[in-house]
């Protein structure tokens, strides 16, 4: 019988002849993280440091359910810098090393790992343990489809440290006595046949000039090896994996070269980084170990946002507060879930429209009943400057196309501002409105929301993104509209944008966003001014729009995310 080992890439073919086998297969990595540094080379040594732990899983569908344990760390000298060389000395001697031992979920992909699920109340989880685990649980990613590929090949993928182009080549060649002692049956679950006298290795270098963002690398040492590297900064300059597979073996190892400076960025010297992770036993699993927060999250994440579009007009053009009337105002839910690390799966619930006639005149129609969006399912694609396209079924209708537009805007960064500082600077931002001049502006403030801090969730910056605990982030985008290449506004709502007459056009005169990031709040917003005029242009009306947008809540869905039927690509840009 086929058990699950990594999802949609290798099972294990086991005989199972009693109960002991009731719970499924648990299978045993040995984990073995070592240092070696050249800083004392004139010694005539290589100071050295190795972590060592096991982790254990249990194979679902598309999941692992893992934990660590026994972690324990020592030191040596080595006499070599290389491969060779990290492998810690036989007479080590260890000492216990305070790491998780509770579960966490591995969730896949069919190019590897998607995202992770931990305990949010694991003390011992903090974000260097963090990043440690992220950094060796990695290693089980293939990140790639290897389906139809040829032994040679490059293709972008999400890696630890950021999004990078790598090099792959796949080898094959005849099996040796490596693992005769382990008495396994791999199965490859790719397009790919396994034969019993062959072992496959995956050659991967990850082409670390091309990163974004780039020098983006958890260094280990820096946090067991502080003495040695305090007060330094590091570059990873060189990253290859191998990956070994037979019927009996599975082994996969990275190689990292980090350079390193001293505060006034002269190079010290070179750290020589090797995890390594090797499948050990596969035994039956015991009574179930998933906690109740863990399962609850099996289907990932759903993040509520709650949506407000407010349009005023205003008197004679003037922004005077006690003669603007409304003209419009709606009121929705939007609902997201994240299936891949750059798609959103969103639908709209609850949504209540209303058009103002005494504010429209004969512009709009004359009642105020308006249907809005319905829950079908949409998706937005994402890439480092924000939103790339969305996709929506073949038969939405265009004018609920632009009201998705308009409001997934509020999601949108436009421009890439990893590892920017605070300040102002102009380019070219990218929003429904089309490809715009802009002057943004980056802030990061003390936070006085934690007072009001959701214990259920937390937000975190993500790779380039600076922004610490118990402060706030800030950007504003400030648009050059006459610069702009875009089309035709939209404006408000489904009366509006087909029922203005012919004789009537829509100006926008000004564009302005606005985002605020703390540890437990998103609210982002626009505020459009636009001008609206009859042919003969004896009659105008100036109006203010607001579309804001804010996290309410993020909760554990029970049901799989929903697929978009007959669905089309359409541009993020009205």
């Amino acid at each position: 019988m086929n058990f699950i080992l990594i999802p949609f890439f290798l099972a294990t073919n086991l005989i199972i002849n009693d109960d002991a086998w009731y719970n499924g297969p648990e299978y045993s990595f040995s984990v073995h993280w070592s240092i070696i540094s050249d800083l004392e080379k004139e010694k005539g040594r290589y100071m050295g440091k190795a972590l060592l732990m096991t982790l254990k899983c249990l194979p679902r569908e598309d999941y692992l359910i893992c934990h660590f344990e026994d972690a324990k760390i020592g030191k040596w000298s080595s006499k070599k810098f290389d491969r060779e060389g990290a492998l810690p000395a036989r007479n080590t001697s260890y000492e216990r090393f305070n790491f998780s031992v509770n579960n966490f979920v591995i969730k896949f992909h069919q190019n590897g790992i998607d995202h992770y699920l931990v305990e949010k109340d694991d003390k011992l989880m903090n974000q260097i343990l963090i990043d440690m685990f992220r950094t060796i649980v990695n290693q089980l990613n293939i990140a790639t489809n290897l389906d139809q590929k040829d032994d040679n090949f490059q293709e972008k993928q999400i890696f630890f440290m950021g999004e990078c182009p790598a090099d792959y080549k796949i080898l094959r060649s005849k099996v040796n006595n490596y693992c005769d002692n382990k008495k396994f049956d791999l199965v490859l679950l790719i397009d790919s046949k396994l034969n019993d006298d062959e072992i496959i290795r995956i050659k991967r270098q990850i082409v670390l000039d091309q990163c974004a963002p780039p020098d983006l690398y958890y260094f280990i040492g820096r946090d067991i090896h502080s003495t040695i590297f305090e007060n330094t900064t590091d570059r990873l300059i060189s990253s290859e994996s191998n990956t070994r597979i037979s019927k009996n073996c599975f082994t996969t190892e990275t190689l990292n070269i980090v350079d390193i400076y001293d505060q006034e960025h002269k190079k010290l010297g070179n750290v020589l980084d090797h995890l390594y992770i090797s499948l050990d036993s596969i035994h039956p699993a015991q009574a179930s170990r998933i906690s109740v927060d863990i399962e609850s999250l099996l289907h990932g994440p759903e993040y509520t946002y709650r949506v407000e579009i407010i349009t005023v007009k205003k008197a004679g053009g003037q922004p005077c507060a006690s003669t603007d009337v409304k003209a419009f105002d709606a009121v929705s839910t939007l609902k997201c879930r994240p299936r891949v690390p750059d798609t959103l799966n969103c639908r709209f619930e609850a949504a209540k429209m209303q058009i103002y006639e005494e504010a429209l005149y004969e512009l709009a129609r004359e009642t105020v009943e308006d249907l809005w969006m319905d829950d079908e399912p949409f998706e937005i694609i994402f890439d480092k400057n924000g939103i790339k396209n969305l996709i929506v079924t073949k038969h939405m209708k265009p004018w609920i196309i632009d009201m998705i537009r308009s409001i997934v805007n509020q999601l949108n960064i436009g421009v890439d501002i990893r590892n920017k500082q605070d300040g102002i600077f102009t380019t070219t931002e990218r929003s429904f409105l089309g490809e715009c001049p802009a002057k943004i502006e980056l802030y990061h403030g003390l936070s006085y929301d934690n007072q009001w801090k959701d214990e259920k969730f937390e937000i975190i910056p993500m790779n380039g993104i600076n922004k610490v605990t118990s402060e706030f982030f800030r950007i504003e985008k400030r648009r050059n509209i006459n610069d702009c290449e875009h089309g035709v506004y939209f404006f408000a709502s489904k009366s509006a944008y087909t029922n203005f007459p012919r004789d009537v056009t829509v100006t926008i005169k000004s564009s302005t966003s606005r985002i605020i990031i703390s540890d437990s709040n998103y609210t982002s917003y626009t505020v459009n001014e636009f001008l609206v005029t009859n042919k003969a242009k004896t009659r105008n009306f100036t109006f203010h729009e607001k579309i804001n947008l804010n996290l309410e809540t993020i909760s554990a869905p029970i049901n799989d995310i929903p697929l978009i039927p007959d669905a089309t690509s359409v541009s993020f840009m009205i």
